[in-house]
Formats: structure tokens, C-alpha cells, sequence
């Protein structure tokens, strides 16, 4: 069986550490019952016993499911007598031109792991750096990139395998004793063709054309990939749903291009913010941030803004917070458990009042629930049978008639100026999802129609204005990026060689 993981990091000026707390235990430690998860290993056991929780009781915190995996603590892994040698830590120097990444490997046995161990040369964006190492014991953070590239590890038949890539850089890799740890440094100044150098072009097809570049950033330059598609060259469709993950590739199976899209939870793959499908709304909007919409006309880029009005035996209450916590807050997505214990929650039908309880309650199919404060008396006092109705609406107006649309942020550019105001869109100054130097996705669009589909290797988020005003877009956001980033055409992933899943992805498709 092959187990992937990816190891968790921290990007900053200087170094930062990730300490890892749970590993995956091997399948031959694990035995399974009907209501009992054994762990045994060396003599030692652990038991996981359905609503009881794990035994010894005092390793309650120690030990967790993910699926159908076991991960546990280091506490645990000495108790069960493990010896095999751990990722404990993985930290990160990014200057740009040059990056160091350190694996510190916890050793319980003091072999020393990987010996006299050296390497040495480049990599191009289209290869990959892969390196034998011997089995370590992996954490359970799994993003998939670091500095912009991709780095994966992987363990398969009693080793462990290394790959890094996404980029051209050369490398050194040495390891270091007492305490082990895998050192790999990365330069991408030999490699760089200098700023503002297009040292490719390609059409792919009709309207459509790759070009791969570099730009200028603080920190030296990035590779830039871009796919100008021209107006008319196929239709655009947002593809994907909440809660069910997948590559792109297979997001944009059939499609002539694609890129990633939304934001979503990484635990569950549930949607953040606008989601709408073929004129179904998904996912509702959230905190007034950028989005895209097709299938009104040209593409349309803008901060995403909704006010709710609910009226219940025809008395209107606004400032109603919609899809969000608040002390009169209305809730629209099926399915969803919604309100607080301490709040009463309407919960509506076809217009009808079907229940008034406190929360939380689930929404039904058509309707919404009314979540409100119990000070609201006139609230409180609704029956089951009162009338009841809701009506949001959206501004730009374009996104009630666009066919297809998806939320990200923030905002790049607005009639071809500047736009990048993070904190109108919720977004905190001094976060990896801003000022981290990593692999960026995002979309624009020109004046004449013609849309920029774009993934840098390494850039942060603000680099990305002026690369889009140079590109002459009038409008242009930000996606989903990091691990997520990729870009699709001609039936292949341009930009990376893994593929991290995702739940939803802009497509272009055949006329």
C-alpha cells in the first residue's frame, strides 16, 4: 500500500519552525474489530472502543482517526516502543534567488539516517528532482509546496521518496549528523532569463495561446504561466461542488483549458463563498469578496456584495446578516446546520414557517432558516404556519444573471488600475495567503473580452497587480493558490507535475 504525505511549512524572512505532532501508523500495527481499533507494536497496545474513546485513557489526546487512518503523538509512538526514524520537523529560508529547506529527523535509535549523503544539479519546470531516502515515519500535514515548488514525500516499499520540482532551479543536497537532517538548497538566479523575458510562445489552438515568461518581483523574478484566451475561442463554465474533491484534470476533463478556482476547507472540501453552477446557486457569497461570473455576456470580475430582507407576517427586518453569524442572520444553503444554543431559528418552507425552535437547525431544500436573537420577542412568539419570505440581493447586479460564478480574492484591478485592498474583502495583512512567496493563481480580463488565465511559481500576492496591468487586463483576481495553483491546456497540468484536489475549477469548454 502507498501511503502519500506532504509535509506542513511555514514561509517568513527567515527561518520558521513546523512542528509536527501526529504520524501515521503503519497498516501491520493495526488490527480492526466491530467497535475496536487495536494498535499493538512491540508488546504494547492501544484500543479505540466506540463511545468510549482510547485506552489507556490517558493517551485520549494522543491519538486520532483521519478516514480510515491512525495517526498518533510522539508520546504514543514511544510508548509503543517505535524506533523507525520521524520527520519532526521541516523548515523553510525563502530569499527569492535562493532557498533552503531543512528536514530535522528525530533518530530514537541514534543510527544516524542518512549517512554520508550528497547531490547535485539543475532541474527544469517540466522534470522533477526525486531522491531515495530510508523510511521515515511521516506527519499528517499534507500541503503540497514549498518557495513556489512542489514537494511531495511518499512512502513505498521500505523507503521513502523525495520529489521536488515545478520550477528551474539547481540544487545541492547534503545531509548533517548530530542531530540528522537533510539539508537541500536551491538557487534559481543561475537559471533566471531576467525580468520581463518571454522565452516562449505557443497556440494551442484556436484563440488560444500559452505563453511561459519571466517577471520581476522584489525577490529576483518568477516563471510566469499565462493562456490568453481570445473572445469567442469557446464558453467558460465554472465546474466543481461542494464536499466532492478532485484534480483538475479531472475537473476539466473535455475542457480546452482550465485553472483552479474557489477557496474551500481542507478538512472537508466545502466551498468558501460563491458557488454557482449552470444558474444554481451552490455555495452562497461571503464577505463582500471578489468573484467572477460568466454567461452573461463578457466576463465580469468584482467584490461580490449582498443585503438580505426577510419578512415574517408582514413585518420587514433588514440588516439581516445572510450565510454568517449574527444576531439576525439568515441562512439559505440546504442542508446545513445553522444558529447557535443560544439563539431562536425559523426554519421556513414554501413560504410557511415549518418550525421556531432554538438552534441549531438544518435548512430545508427551497427555504432558509432565520437565526435571531431570544431578546427579539415578536420573533420568538412566530407559530408554525406563518408566512414567511426572504429575498437577497446581489450587487454587481450582473452576478444575478451570469449562468456561472465563483468567489476567491482579493480583488488585483478594476478598470485597469490597482485594486489590491485586502481588508475590504477580510483578508489579513502579514498571512501566508497574502505575503507568502508561493505559487499564485488568478484570473483577468481584458477590455476587448480576451481572458487571462495566469499561475506564477513564486510571487506574492501584491506582485500580481502590476503584472496584470502590464498584461493590460481591466480586471483581474486572485484564486486559490499555493498547492492549489495549476493550470490546465492540451490535456495536460502546465505548471506542476502533482496535482493537489480540489472541489471547483474554471473550464473552458468547446463551442
Amino acid at each position: 500500500m502507498i501511503v502519500r504525505a506532504l509535509i506542513f511549512f511555514v514561509l517568513v524572512a527567515g527561518w520558521a519552525n513546523a512542528q509536527v505532532a501526529f504520524y501515521r501508523v503503519p497498516d501491520a500495527w493495526i488490527q480492526r474489530f466491530d467497535t475496536t481499533v487495536q494498535v499493538q507494536h512491540q508488546g504494547r497496545a492501544l484500543s479505540y472502543v466506540a463511545g468510549v474513546g482510547w485506552q489507556p485513557s490517558r493517551f485520549s489526546s494522543n491519538a486520532k482517526f483521519v478516514g480510515q487512518d491512525v495517526y498518533v503523538d510522539d508520546t504514543l509512538l514511544d510508548y509503543l516502543g517505535a524506533t523507525a526514524p520521524r520527520l519532526s520537523a521541516l523548515r523553510v529560508r525563502d530569499e527569492g534567488a535562493s532557498v533552503r529547506i531543512v528536514l530535522d529527523i528525530g533518530d530514537p535509535q541514534g543510527l544516524g539516517v542518512f549517512g554520508a549523503f550528497e547531490r547535485s544539479g539543475e532541474i527544469d519546470d517540466d522534470t522533477t528532482l526525486q531522491v531515495n531516502l530510508p523510511e521515515l515515519m511521516l506527519p499528517l500535514e499534507v500541503p503540497t509546496e514549498v518557495a513556489g515548488l512542489e514537494l511531495s514525500l511518499i512512502n513505498d516499499a521500505g523507503k521513502t521518496l523525495l520529489s521536488l520540482g515545478g520550477d528551474e532551479v539547481s540544487y545541492r543536497i547534503f545531509s548533517l549528523q548530530d542531530p540528522a537532517r537533510l539539508v537541500i538548497d536551491l538557487s534559481r538566479a543561475q537559471l533566471a532569463g531576467g525580468p520581463d523575458v518571454r522565452d516562449a510562445t505557443r497556440p494551442l489552438g484556436s484563440g488560444v495561446v500559452y505563453r511561459r515568461f519571466q517577471a520581476s518581483t522584489a525577490a529576483g523574478t518568477s516563471g510566469v504561466h499565462l493562456l490568453e484566451i481570445a473572445p469567442g475561442a469557446g464558453e467558460f463554465r465554472v465546474v466543481g461542488e461542494s464536499a466532492v474533491p478532485r484534480t483538475l484534470s479531472e475537473l476539466a476533463s473535455g475542457g480546452l483549458a482550465a485553472i483552479n478556482a474557489s477557496y474551500f476547507d481542507t478538512q472537508t472540501f466545502s466551498t468558501i463563498g460563491l458557488l454557482k453552477v449552470d444558474y444554481t446557486e451552490l455555495s452562497p457569497p461571503s464577505r463582500g469578496r471578489a468573484s467572477v461570473g460568466f454567461g452573461a455576456g463578457q466576463p465580469v470580475i468584482g467584490r461580490v456584495q449582498t443585503t438580505a430582507t426577510v419578512q415574517v407576517e408582514g413585518r420587514s427586518y433588514a440588516q439581516v446578516a445572510y450565510n454568517q453569524p449574527g444576531s439576525l442572520a439568515l441562512y439559505t444553503t440546504p442542508g446545513r446546520w445553522v444558529g447557535q444554543t443560544n439563539q431562536g431559528a425559523i426554519v421556513v418552507a414554501n413560504d410557511r414557517v415549518l418550525e421556531n425552535r432554538v438552534g441549531p437547525r438544518r435548512v430545508p431544500p427551497g427555504g432558509f432558516v432565520l437565526a435571531y436573537d431570544p431578546t427579539m420577542r415578536e420573533l420568538a412568539l412566530i407559530d408554525p404556519g406563518a408566512r414567511a419570505s426572504a429575498r437577497v440581493d446581489i450587487s454587481p447586479n450582473a452576478f444575478e444573471r451570469v449562468r456561472y460564478a465563483v468567489e476567491a480574492g482579493p480583488l488585483l484591478v478594476a478598470e485597469g488600475r490597482p485594486a489590491l485592498e485586502p481588508g475590504r474583502e477580510s483578508f489579513a495583512t502579514g498571512t501566508r495567503i497574502l505575503d507568502g512567496r508561493t505559487q499564485q493563481s488568478a484570473i483577468g480580463v481584458r477590455a476587448d473580452g480576451t481572458v487571462l488565465m495566469l499561475v506564477a511559481d513564486a510571487m506574492i500576492a501584491s506582485e500580481l497587480v502590476p503584472l496584470f496591468i502590464s498584461l493590460g487586463a481591466e480586471y483581474a483576481m486572485r484564486l486559490d493558490s499555493g498547492s492549489s495553483a495549476a493550470l490546465y491546456a492540451n490535456g495536460r497540468v502546465l505548471n506542476r507535475n502533482v496535482q493537489r484536489q480540489i472541489v471547483s475549477a474554471i473550464v473552458l469548454v468547446p463551442n
